[in-house]
């Protein structure tokens, strides 16, 4: 009997071994996250929000090897929580001086960005996003027509009013 070795060669069972790896490495992270659904967002946040990223700082914590995010949010509009008008999120990873580091979980922002954020406070008052990157939702302008779109973590858009009106009644406003 021929050994599955000398069968595929060396480059072949090398090629096998590295595709193996990446299929299983690709099926274990698509489990790390369950997608929520928007009931589920609506019952897990504390606070949901729509506004604009007003201000993004980044700093060493006191662990001098972690560096944590804090992003300002200016509220424009309010459907579960205390009553806000800017809300802070603070989540790890960033840039301080000449260290960067890249948190895979956690949602990215830019300044200006108009978003719908699904938060959860925690211990320390600041915020994080519910279900990490899924809990951030880009408000998008169609530049001919105007019309707003509200797009998620997979680049999936859903008309701005139809979403609205779905979130209003998952909340009960």
């Amino acid at each position: 009997m021929i050994s599955p070795s000398r069968r595929l060669g060396r480059r072949g069972l090398c090629l096998l071994v590295i595709l193996s790896w990446s299929l299983l490495a690709k099926t274990s992270l698509a489990t790390t996250f369950q997608r929520l659904t928007l009931e589920q967002f609506v019952r897990e946040a504390d606070l949901i929000v729509l506004g604009r990223v007003r201000e993004i700082t980044s700093q060493e914590s006191p662990d001098p090897s972690a560096i944590t995010t804090s992003v300002v949010f200016a509220v424009k509009e309010q459907w579960k929580g205390v009553k806000v008008s800017t809300v802070t999120l603070r989540q790890p990873g960033g840039s301080a001086g000449e260290i960067t580091q890249r948190v895979m979980e956690v949602p990215k922002f830019s300044v200006g960005e108009e978003l719908i954020l699904f938060l959860k406070k925690q211990k320390s008052g600041y915020y994080i996003t519910v279900g990490g990157k899924q809990g951030k939702f880009t408000i998008k302008t169609d530049p001919q027509s105007g019309r707003k779109t509200v797009e998620d973590l997979t680049g999936k858009r859903q008309d701005q009013e139809s979403f609205l009106r779905r979130l209003r009644e998952l909340v009960g406003n």
